[in-house]
C-alpha cells in the first residue's frame, strides 16, 4: 500500500494533521484560543449557532481528514517531483502556504471578525507543527527514489543501474585446482581391418 503515492500522500497527511490537531488542543486547553480547528472547518457548512453542538465536530472532522489527505497527496507528489533535500525546510514552508492560502483567506474570516493576535498565531503555531510533521513523516515513510534522484543517478536509499551505463571489464583469471589428475595423452587407435588381407 506504501508503494502507491496516493495512499502513502494520504496517509502522511492523516497523521501530520493529528499532530496538528494534538497542538491545537493543548492550546486550545491552555486557553489560547476559543475555537479548534475542526469549529473552524464546520462554520462552512453550518452556522456559527451550531458550532458548540456534537455535529460540528463530525462535519469538521470529516472535512479536516479529507482536506489533510489531499494535501499529504500533493506534498508527496512534490516531493516526488523534485528530491528529498532540504526535507524540513520544505515541509515548514508547505505548512506556511496552507496556512496563508486556506485559513488566512478562507476559513479566517467565517469565524469572528475581530479575531484576537493569539488566536492567529494558535494557528501560525499549528500549521509550522503541520508541515514540519509532513516533513518527519515523508523521512520516516517515503521509501522509493525521487524523479530528481533517478535523473541525477543520486538516490541515498537505493543504488540505481541504468542499462545504458557500460560495466567495467574484468579479467579473466583460471585457477588450479588441488588434487585435480593431469590429463592423459592421447592414444592413438589403429584402425581394425573388415576384410582379412589379400
Amino acid at each position: 500500500m506504501l508503494k502507491d503515492k496516493i495512499m502513502l500522500g494520504a496517509i502522511i497527511g492523516i497523521l501530520a494533521n493529528g499532530v496538528k490537531l494534538t497542538a491545537n488542543y493543548i492550546m486550545y486547553s491552555l486557553g489560547w484560543t476559543s475555537v479548534i480547528f475542526w469549529q473552524i472547518v464546520a462554520v462552512r457548512f453550518i452556522g456559527e449557532k451550531d458550532l458548540s453542538k456534537p455535529i460540528a465536530l463530525v462535519i469538521g472532522g470529516a472535512a479536516d481528514l479529507v482536506t489533510s489527505a489531499a494535501l499529504g497527496v500533493s506534498f508527496v507528489l512534490f516531493i516526488l517531483i523534485f528530491s528529498r533535500k532540504f526535507l524540513f525546510i520544505k515541509g515548514l514552508g508547505y505548512g506556511l502556504l496552507i496556512w496563508a492560502i486556506l485559513f488566512g483567506a478562507f476559513l479566517g474570516q467565517s469565524v469572528e471578525t475581530d479575531v484576537p493576535p493569539l488566536g492567529i498565531i494558535v494557528t501560525l503555531i499549528a500549521h509550522s507543527i503541520y508541515g514540519l510533521s509532513l516533513g518527519l513523516f515523508t523521512l520516516l515513510l517515503y521509501k522509493d527514489e525521487t524523479l530528481s534522484e533517478v535523473a541525477n543517478n543520486d538516490a541515498p536509499l537505493f543504488k540505481i543501474k541504468s542499462a545504458f551505463l557500460p560495466e567495467p571489464a574484468y579479467k579473466l583469471r583460471s585457477f588450479k585446482i588441488k588434487g585435480a589428475k593431469k590429463p592423459s595423452k592421447p592414444q592413438k587407435i589403429k584402425p581394425k581391418k573388415l576384410f582379412g588381407d589379400k
